[in-house]
């Protein structure tokens, strides 16, 4: 392996580590945003039944 090939492995495998950092961000995030989402929805299906036991 000559010395620019080396170069350009190393070069490849910093792209794909900075692209899976990214991967796994976006993947947080979207966890995240579900987490939540079902938090909410916990919480409303609560108070829907607070309502329906007062009436």
């Amino acid at each position: 392996m000559s010395y620019s090939e080396k170069l350009c492995a190393k070069t490849q495998n910093v792209k794909n580590a900075i692209k899976n950092k990214d991967m796994v961000k976006e993947n947080n995030i979207y966890n995240q945003k579900i987490r939540i989402f079902i938090e909410r929805k916990k919480h409303t299906s609560y108070y829907i039944g607070l309502i329906k036991n007062i009436r």
